[in-house]
């Protein structure tokens, strides 16, 4: 479930990522809302439409814009003044004399070639300069500021919404697994662990009685053989049970603790676990003294694994 949650939650991304990419584009639509769009007032942040200012068709294009534009700076001058007006002022300055050049080659070409936008940078939609960009097949313009009501009447929008709806329930379902995953006994999970508790705790506090154990049980063994023998037999089976099971039940620790009590606790048990192997090593080659130290340092550490682990 886990893996169909963050294949969801990578698609919701993409598709909201592109959905977000659109708040500030504004649909032209079939003429049947240029109302709204009008009284919005909505300005445009960069041009739109294109034509040919330099053919009959352009100039005459040129003047129609000009009418629109001009329309939509009447009804700027009908909004109400601002309390504080800042005039400019004026400076007389000596005229520049005028300066004849004949236009080089670069300048006709450009000019012949030349292509103007319909609809400029600060422009005001109003309903004159919405038919010149819909005659010239422009379906969308470019919003200076962003209008939910606008924006919200389009498609991109209920991409957007639904893509933060799949990130939450892709989260849940997350959240779900790994509960779930927290929950797994050892055993369940399909670890070599059958005969070890199913707890952390449990596990810990077997791990101290079999150590323990040992530890008393060595002291009242007469040869060095049988003590050696104890110590290999018994933390030979804390290896191969009670240790991987310790390790398995990873999910409920951190689920419990968090990851940062998580890692505070197998840093405890990585010590305990250290003595433990040394002490069974030591006790395989030979060396008692070696053996039985490190198999009391466990011991005396293991007390303080499983307090830690009690606090949850």
């Amino acid at each position: 479930m886990k893996l169909v949650a963050y294949l969801l939650m990578a698609l919701a991304t993409m598709a909201g990522s592109i959905a977000a990419a659109t708040t500030y584009l504004v649909p032209l639509g079939d003429g049947s809302d240029d109302s709204a769009l009008i009284d919005r007032g909505i300005e445009l942040a960069a041009p739109a439409g294109a034509y040919d200012p330099n053919t009959p068709e352009g100039k005459a294009l040129a003047e129609e814009i000009e009418a629109a534009r001009a329309l939509a700076e009447a009804a700027k001058d009908d909004e109400p003044e601002p309390l504080i007006v800042v005039e400019d002022v004026e400076v007389d300055l000596p005229p520049l004399p005028a300066v004849e050049t004949a236009p080089t080659g670069t300048a006709t070409v450009a000019e012949r070639t030349a292509v103007s936008p319909i609809a400029v940078k600060g422009d005001t939609l109003n309903a004159e300069m919405i038919a010149l960009l819909r005659a010239h097949d422009v379906r969308f313009i470019k919003s200076a500021s962003f209008d939910p009501a606008v924006w919200f009447r389009t498609w991109p929008s209920w991409v957007f919404l639904l893509s933060v709806a799949t990130l939450f329930v892709s989260a849940m379902m997350v959240r779900a697994a790994s509960k779930g995953a927290g929950q797994t006994s050892p055993r369940a999970a399909g670890q070599d662990v059958a005969d070890a508790p199913e707890t952390p705790v449990a596990i810990a506090d077997a791990i101290r009685e079999t150590v323990g154990a040992t530890v008393r049980d060595v002291r009242t063994k007469g040869s060095e053989r049988e003590r050696l023998d104890l110590i290999i037999d018994n933390l030979g089976e804390v290896q191969r049970t009670l240790v991987p099971a310790f390790a398995s039940a990873r999910p409920q620790i951190i689920q419990s603790m968090g990851m940062g009590g998580y890692a505070q606790v197998m840093d405890a048990f990585a010590d305990c676990e250290r003595q433990i192997n040394r002490a069974w090593s030591a006790a395989a080659d030979g060396v008692e003294f070696e053996a039985v130290e490190s198999l009391e340092r466990a011991d005396a550490m293991l007390p303080a694994l499983i307090e830690r682990l009690r606090t949850v």
